[in-house]
């Protein structure tokens, strides 16, 4: 491809880099503006356990004290000198004076590991991470898909721009970006099929971001049922080895962090507890399953589950004893990603984050070219421009004239649905025809 760009494409590509650089200085900014209230979390459940006598971060009593003694810290951090001065550290203690802890014990473990004590350094560099990640992420995956620099950089530039999940992540400083990013390293070590250590990192990687937050578990299960069906039994072991083996460092490592192997089951127990009250819609849960459903929604979430699963396993069913190829790989991921949007009942706005890898697959020749008449190929084209649209959201939020928690849930749902309703018929598709 490289060989047939044209000055004007340089161009092209050189205006969309710009482009792309001020949406991160842009991003940068807003990030300076906020205590970044998701990370604040992660941060001081680490710092409590290697300093104060942290041993469960999931009971309610140990939310209050914690949340108390850093609220105490950080505004006696405050110049006295200067009692209008609050800074990210106090506003991220104010915001969170009871933790809500409901995330895995090893991602409590793998923030801390690059912390280093203070609260603006380590939002800082968490924050280079998360947009690294990011970008890395999208541009990784565009490239193992075989997507051309002027598309990719395009598709980047408008995430950059207007992508809803990715400024809610710049607000709050979440772990999506950080997953999407680890997603785009796994699938590009699972393309060296030839290379062991590659497989085994690949399987490694999968499930060290699964227990790092199991949003992508299902991922996993997707990713090997495809090797595992391929056929080659070498190739499976080995990244069912590396499954294992990041599953056993994840475990091991946090358990010996937090003190206990039973922090795991408190996870649990906390995980299926969450108070209602803490994630309504208007505080920001999308779930389109809970804004489809409403109440009756927690009962269904696992039969969703089987049913959304049920024609990828059949897809690649049809295609047992033969290997898939880095798009299918890419489609299979955002696949499990996506599943999980539709079916939880917790998503919050920069949960989105992780459509991107089906919005990276939609935009590759072939699945167009599957369908039969110019009516359906022209279909085939549109869908992802609306499913993007759908995800950007931001832009048409203002002259909708609809609340957010109304516009969002709607809206992005109709952008997942689609997605998902695309990378199933690419699944069907002949692979030589679906391969970039």
């Amino acid at each position: 491809m490289a060989g047939n760009s044209t000055p004007i494409q340089g161009l092209a590509i050189a205006a969309l880099v710009v482009v792309s650089c001020f949406a991160l200085l842009r991003l940068w900014a807003v990030g300076q503006a906020v205590p970044g209230i998701d990370y604040y979390q992660f941060w001081v459940v680490g710092e409590a356990i290697e300093h104060d006598g942290l041993v469960n971060p999931y009971a309610d009593e140990e939310r209050e004290r914690i949340g108390a003694l850093y609220l105490d810290r950080a505004l006696a951090s405050v110049p006295a000198h200067d009692d209008g001065l609050v800074t990210r550290f106090a506003a991220a203690a104010q915001a969170r004076a009871v933790l809500e802890t409901y995330s895995t014990p090893f991602l409590y473990t793998g923030v801390h590991w690059l912390s280093s004590g203070d609260y603006e350094t380590d939002f800082n560099r968490w924050r280079i991470l998360s947009l690294v990640a990011f970008v890395l992420g999208v541009l990784g995956i565009a490239q193992t898909v075989g997507m051309a620099w002027l598309p990719s950089l395009g598709l980047l530039a408008g995430l950059l721009l207007f992508f809803a999940p990715l400024q809610s992540e710049t607000q709050v400083q979440n772990v999506n970006s950080v997953q999407l990013g680890l997603l785009a390293i796994a699938i590009a070590l699972l393309q060296r099929e030839d290379s062991a250590s590659a497989q085994v990192a690949a399987g490694a990687t999968l499930a060290i971001g699964a227990m790092f937050k199991p949003n992508v578990g299902l991922v996993v299960v997707l990713l090997f049922a495809a090797i595992a069906m391929s056929g080659k039994t070498h190739r499976t072991l080995l990244v069912a080895g590396g499954i294992a083996a990041g599953m056993s460092f994840a475990f091991a490592t946090s358990s010996v962090f937090l003190g206990s192997m039973n922090s795991w089951l408190d996870w649990i127990s906390a995980a299926t507890s969450i108070p209602p009250n803490i994630i309504t819609t208007e505080m920001g849960n999308y779930a389109p399953l809970a804004f489809a459903f409403g109440e009756s929604s927690n009962g269904l979430s696992s039969i969703f589950i089987v049913l959304l699963s049920i024609p990828v396993l059949a897809a690649l069913w049809t295609k047992r004893d033969a290997e898939a190829s880095a798009l299918e790989m890419t489609t299979l991921a955002g696949l499990g990603c996506l599943i999980f949007v539709l079916t939880a009942n917790l998503v919050w706005e920069h949960y989105f984050i992780l459509a991107a890898p089906l919005l990276v697959a939609a935009w590759v020749p072939g699945l167009s070219s599957a369908s039969s008449g110019a009516g359906a190929r022209l279909l085939h084209r549109t869908l992802p421009g609306l499913a993007l649209v759908g995800l950007l959201a931001t832009p048409t939020f203002e002259i909708s004239g609809l609340s957010h928690d109304i516009y969002f849930p709607l809206v992005q749902g109709i952008g997942t649905v689609i997605l998902y309703g695309l990378a199933i018929r690419r699944l069907f598709a002949p692979r030589e025809v679906s391969a970039a």
